[in-house]
């Protein structure tokens, strides 16, 4: 019945013959693979409460699925409810600290500290936005440092980084914030420089089982950084610079702006 319904839908166009099929193929078996296939195609339609609820029940089914629980917490901190989001997460974090992961579809009992690393940046971004500043901070920094031990020769978190420099800009040390701005586009500049060699052979591991990923030119399951995404932390830097007075870093920083720029609109 599964198949007949995926026939529908990639030959046929029929969405409805599709979810009919689908709705009955769960009834019979309640199969993760069904849950999530509902997810996608309700997404798809834009009907995200439906996709939300089909998210859940394959929850039920798979409660130990590292990838649906952050899903679910994410839907969660999109709806302003980021407490429950971060107690999400935080189940996450308990299966993969505690060498309990098994997810049905793909089963590992080795927990990835690149993985824990990308779940506690949801943490501090949660945290942020519901204005626990210092937790935020904390989650972060957790973030950074896991990912610093990682077994993949992983490169420290740099979006845990810039978002931690940024805390720092407007609620605590503007100096603090500014090295942490530094060694974000450092990062940054060597994740996609590391990439690269990957991409034409030179032996890299990246992260080979991330939570999440950037829109942008794939090596294996990793992403470039996005050049708008390090021309924006240049422009952070340097508006932390101006307001500390620094103004020869001032110049250079807005020299690298026109170049990053000049790159974009090559590209």
């Amino acid at each position: 019945v599964y198949e007949e319904g995926l026939n529908l839908l990639y030959k046929n166009n029929d969405i409805d013959g599709c979810l009919s099929h689908l709705l009955i193929s769960f009834k019979l078996v309640k199969n993760p693979y069904v849950a999530y296939k509902l997810v996608e195609i309700y997404n798809n339609l834009g009907d995200h409460e439906s996709s939300f609820n089909w998210l859940k029940n394959a929850l039920i089914i798979d409660p130990s699925n590292i990838t649906t629980l952050t899903d679910v917490g994410l839907k969660y901190h999109y709806q302003g409810h980021y407490s429950i989001a971060i107690e999400y997460y935080m189940k996450a974090i308990d299966i993969l600290l505690t060498n309990k992961y098994h997810n049905i579809i793909h089963a590992s009992l080795i927990p990835d500290t690149t993985q824990i690393a990308e779940v506690f940046f949801t943490i501090g971004v949660s945290h942020q936005y519901a204005g626990n500043v210092e937790l935020s901070a904390i989650a972060y920094d957790e973030s950074i440092e896991l990912s610093k031990r990682s077994d993949n020769n992983a490169i420290p978190h740099y979006k845990s980084m810039l978002n931690l420099a940024a805390l720092h800009h407007s609620h605590g040390d503007i100096a603090v914030g500014i090295g942490y701005y530094k060694n974000s586009l450092d990062t940054m500049n060597t994740y996609n420089h590391d990439l690269c060699e990957c991409k034409h052979g030179v032996s890299t591991d990246p992260n080979p089982n991330p939570v999440f990923t950037l829109d942008s030119n794939s090596c294996g399951q990793a992403s470039y950084v996005p050049w708008d995404l390090i021309a924006m932390t240049q422009t952070n830097l340097g508006a932390a610079y101006i307001q500390s007075d620094q103004i020869v870093e001032v110049c250079f920083i807005y020299i690298m702006l026109y170049i990053v720029y000049c790159i974009l609109h090559i590209a």
